[in-house]
């Protein structure tokens, strides 16, 4: 005989918590006597266990002991069952597969407070963000990476811009760092047609700041055809384009390398109003140094083509000599001149027979008229300079355009009196002079 107790151990604990039990049950047929009735959901005052393992697959369970959860049951298996919350709104799962088109709308987190890394996508599929902004939030010291197979590009956008904002001012943490392999380049930039590749606009801070790794490159940039690799264009206002800063050690802040071919490692053009090139050196320091190396020359200048013009024009400031040549040893010239020599612009300055004296500088040409030296006289011509010392290398000569035979001479060139250039000229003609007597003066040092 069975007691009313004995159905404690033949009911699953469940079917005494509900008001509904999970037997299917029939009822009359058309075609057949009876057919199955698929159970009721079963309402209780809890959520199903795994090891609920009584009910049939697709049975749905509500537990409204709460705000009310339902359940389905997927799988029974090894007197385990495993139940899915099938309610509306957060649901948290384990695994997600998902097989053709997913439409999520709303805000959607993935991923939002776990720890484990997470992947959109696979390596044989395109990743395709459409709609508002794409925000990537990172927790503090975490990054973020975007992967492409190879050939492909990572992150792309055909409308609007990809805006990468900076971190939070203080935080020290760059807004984009790019780190290359040891076999590729880290970014590669191409631009459309009659486009810019790299377009960067500093704020009140510096625009591109780039720190290269131990004893490698900062930046290479290689020109493609006939297109310049790079241009950098001034602005409107006194700023300049480029601006080298070398450091406290050794390292030269450009270094400029020529290829192999027969193109320039560098070329300046300038334009009508202003200068191709300007270098202004630190205090007593050199502005510009350059090495020739093997029988070639340090630097060739080629002029203008034009009468007035010069190949190389160079002014000096107050109190500096505007060039110095200093050969390699004493028999070397310090200056060589092909054809066409030196061409020097003197002083000129002119005297009378009232004076024979004229203050002089570096190059002077003095034209004295109105002397009439006889012939196997001299005549006395004295010079002030503040170049002269006792010790100078002075050059000087004396000529006549009169029409007599009037063969003016130097005699001697006294410079006893520091600042004084004493010139006595000697008329060895058969004529007295009759014309002007130019005296040219060069104080080599």
């Amino acid at each position: 005989m069975i007691e009313w107790y004995h159905l404690i151990f033949l009911f699953p604990l469940e079917r005494l918590m509900s008001n509904q039990n999970a037997f299917r049950q029939n009822a009359p047929g058309g075609k057949q006597p009876f057919v199955n009735i698929f159970p009721a959901p079963i309402i209780a005052q809890r959520s199903p266990i795994n090891t609920t393992d009584k009910y049939p697959v697709g049975q749905t369970w509500i537990d409204v002991s709460g705000n009310g959860v339902a359940w389905m049951n997927l799988k029974n298996a090894n007197n385990s069952a495993t139940w899915l919350d099938i309610a509306g709104g957060t649901q948290s799962l384990t695994n997600l597969v998902v097989s053709g088109t997913t439409t999520l709308t709303g805000v959607t987190l993935i991923n939002s407070t776990g720890t484990a890394a997470t992947t959109i996508g696979n390596s044989g599929a395109a990743v395709t963000l459409a709609g508002g902004p794409l925000s990537v939030t990172g927790a503090a010291g975490s990054s973020m990476s975007l992967a492409g197979t190879a050939g492909s590009a990572v992150l792309s956008t055909t409308v609007g811009n990809v805006t990468i904002a900076a971190p939070t001012a203080g935080s020290a943490i760059s807004a984009l760092t790019v780190a290359g392999p040891t076999d590729a380049t880290a970014m590669t930039i191409t631009a459309g047609t009659g486009r810019s590749a790299l377009a960067i606009t500093g704020a009140a801070a510096t625009a591109v700041t780039i720190t290269p790794g131990t004893n490698s490159k900062a930046i290479t940039i290689t020109g493609n055809g006939t297109a310049n690799a790079v241009e950098l264009t001034a602005g409107a206002s006194t700023g300049g384009c480029l601006l080298l800063t070398g450091g406290a050690g050794a390292g030269v802040p450009l270094v400029a390398t020529s290829a192999a071919g027969s193109g320039s490692c560098a070329t300046f053009t300038g334009n009508a109003s202003a200068t191709a090139i300007t270098i202004t050196p630190g205090s007593a320091q050199r502005a510009l140094t350059v090495t020739a190396v093997g029988g070639a020359a340090g630097v060739t200048l080629t002029g203008s083509g034009v009468a007035s013009g010069y190949a190389l024009d160079v002014v000096g400031a107050a109190g500096d000599s505007a060039s110095r040549f200093t050969s390699g040893g004493s028999s070397l010239a310090a200056i060589e001149v092909g054809t066409g020599g030196i061409k020097v612009n003197p002083v000129t300055s002119s005297g009378s027979s009232s004076t024979s004296t004229a203050a002089v500088s570096r190059f002077n040409s003095i034209t004295f008229t109105g002397f009439t030296t006889a012939s196997g006289s001299s005549q006395a011509f004295t010079f002030t300079s503040t170049l002269s010392t006792a010790t100078n290398a002075v050059m000087v000569s004396v000529s006549t355009n009169g029409s007599n035979d009037a063969e003016m001479t130097v005699q001697r060139v006294d410079q006893t009196t520091a600042g004084t250039i004493v010139v006595t000229c000697k008329n060895n003609g058969a004529a007295a002079v009759n014309g002007n007597i130019i005296i040219n003066i060069w104080i080599l040092n």
